[in-house]
């Protein structure tokens, strides 16, 4: 029996994956500047203010929250310091950012598990099942890493119902923002100009008078989209024509699994 050379094949279109990182730049200057008020010993100081909320969250939406639900305002919110961007510009030169083409194998994989484990990235396990599918044996797919650059404005709030642990922690937020620029850089924050205001706002909503102070910190951002090629044209099936002028004039099916390189 002779085989033709011409055959068909159902090919399977996986696609294409992204992924992005899952840094929030927020949590991440909350967590820095926790760290260095504990480092500065602030709390053997102040026993009496001993607790400052450091948070994403403004301590005056919860307590309008509390008083929603029929409940009391709670002052035990301060003193607090609440982190915010409160801006964030694209430009036209900042969108453009830059690309880079990379071979994603096994090991690449590998990092990317890590990095969501980390909590750095956002992407669906179902795809990293597919990733690891594709790049089994060996294969190698491609992909395409785009980082682009944001000009963004933090905001830190701060409140406390007595004046010096304001005007205290407007301070220790001013030496942070001087200490900590390398470690904000390794995060991709990278302050460039800042401004802030010690005294002058109080707010008497609440049967307190409380005094607040901030700072403004204008910084260049970085987020990355990463897109992987998974297209990889997987042949399940292979059906081979037997030549029609043998005595069957069967059709023979084969399966088979091959990578396109």
């Amino acid at each position: 029996m002779n085989l033709f050379l011409g055959s068909a094949a159902e090919v399977i279109k996986l696609g294409i994956i992204k992924l992005l990182t899952a840094k929030n730049t927020e949590e991440v200057i909350v967590a820095s500047l926790a760290s260095f008020i504990k480092d500065v010993g602030y709390a053997e100081m102040m026993p009496n203010f001993d607790t400052v909320h450091i948070s994403t969250i403004s301590p005056f939406a919860l307590m309008l929250y509390q008083e929603v639900q029929g409940q009391k305002a709670s002052l035990n919110v301060f003193p607090s310091i609440t982190i915010a961007d409160m801006n964030t510009v694209e430009s036209e030169a900042t969108l453009s950012g830059h690309t880079v083409d990379a071979v994603v194998d096994a090991s690449t994989v590998a990092w990317i598990k890590a990095e969501k484990s980390a909590g750095k990235i956002f992407i669906a396990d179902s795809n990293i099942v597919a990733l690891e599918n594709a790049t089994a044996d060996g294969n190698q797919l491609s992909s395409t890493r785009k980082t682009v650059t944001k000009r963004a404005t933090f905001v830190f709030s701060i409140w406390s119902e007595n004046k010096e642990i304001t005007s205290l922690l407007y301070d220790i937020v001013g030496a942070y923002l001087v200490d900590k620029q390398i470690e904000l850089h390794n995060e991709d924050i990278d302050i460039f100009q800042q401004n802030g205001s010690k005294t002058g706002d109080v707010n008497m909503e609440f049967g307190a008078l409380l005094y607040g102070a901030s700072y403004n910190v204008d910084a260049m951002v970085q987020q990355t989209v990463m897109t992987i090629d998974v297209d990889s044209g997987v042949i399940t099936k292979v059906t081979v024509i037997v030549d029609p002028e043998s005595d069957t004039g069967d059709v023979a099916t084969s399966t088979a699994t091959v990578t396109k390189e």
